[in-house]
């Protein structure tokens, strides 16, 4: 079986000692044995170490996704932050009997607290000021600047963490606005107004603007990526379908079914594979699209 590793920056990699080779961002290995597996960053981060055996966990730093006849382990490099602690934030709402301290301790954490309980937020890497604000009924905690990385927590009841993101910016005036720019072929920006609902704190899309935009010109493969990350993203494809299939435009993501994100091209020989976040390893189903004129006329699964 076909073992691939996928990283965000060039590696090296050892099985069992045995160096097989420097790779920029991806390696496929045939037939890798129960090894003791070692991938090297080229970067200041620290190496990921574990066993490959027939059912890998999914860890911290590597996780395991099952393909058609293979597997990929995604590398996340773990950077040693050894700092010393350090208070970056704190504020008291009187009214509401609510205290937010952000610091630093190896790692950057909100906490919103009340007299009964308490809400923590994880900051990546980065974001050192911050403010804090209540309306209606939401606490917003966020970094200045752009980007900047915003968490929100409900003040009703007991404290909870509703949303935590890095985003491009940032509003609560009063509603929790932010823009983001998504990782897509379009390059596409979505503003989202967000508010407490019977499911949590939902979005609510008020404006998207793509930067390279589908055209019918596009190659076929190009179009099959860009078509599932509007799937993915839950952004209409109508411009996308033949007329054939416009009428089954409500039907198609229940057949796709629920995944988290879209793997990288060489992971399937055709179509595209679509991941859950799931303990353990994580499940992949394999789509491709038949096309019409250039339009998607079918979809279906390997």
């Amino acid at each position: 079986m076909k073992t691939f590793f996928w990283a965000d920056e060039p590696f090296s990699l050892k099985a069992d000692g045995e160096f097989l080779g420097n790779f920029f961002g991806a390696a496929a290995v045939d037939d890798l044995p129960q090894s003791f597996i070692e991938i090297f960053p080229h970067s200041y981060g620290e190496p990921v170490r574990f066993f490959s055996d027939k059912r890998p966990i999914s860890r911290k730093n590597v996780i395991f996704y099952n393909l058609k006849n293979a597997l990929l382990a995604r590398i996340v490099f773990p950077v040693n932050v050894k700092t010393p602690f350090r208070l970056l934030y704190q504020k008291k709402f009187e009214a509401q009997n609510i205290l937010v301290t952000v610091y630093s301790d190896a790692g950057v954490k909100i906490v919103a607290e009340n007299a009964l309980t308490a809400a923590i937020a994880e900051v990546p890497q980065g974001f050192y000021s911050f403010n804090a604000e209540i309306k209606n009924d939401t606490l917003a905690v966020y970094s200045s600047g752009s980007p900047s990385f915003a968490a929100a927590f409900s003040t009703v009841g007991d404290l909870s963490l509703l949303f935590s993101k890095v985003v491009d910016k940032f509003e609560f005036n009063p509603v929790f606005r932010t823009k983001n720019r998504l990782f897509d072929l379009e390059r596409t920006v979505v503003t989202c107004d967000w508010r407490v609902s019977e499911n949590g704190f939902t979005p609510t899309v008020t404006d998207t603007v793509k930067g390279d935009p589908w055209r019918v010109s596009f190659p076929p493969k190009k179009t099959e990526r860009i078509f599932f990350e509007r799937i993915m993203n839950r952004l209409p494809v109508s411009d996308m379908l033949s007329e054939k299939l416009k009428a089954d435009e409500n039907r198609i993501p229940e057949y796709i079914g629920a995944f988290d994100g879209l793997l990288p091209d060489f992971c399937a020989e055709k179509g595209v594979c679509l991941y859950r976040k799931e303990e353990g390893t994580r499940p992949v189903k394999n789509f491709f699209i038949e096309t019409e004129n250039r339009l998607v006329s079918n979809i279906c699964e390997i």
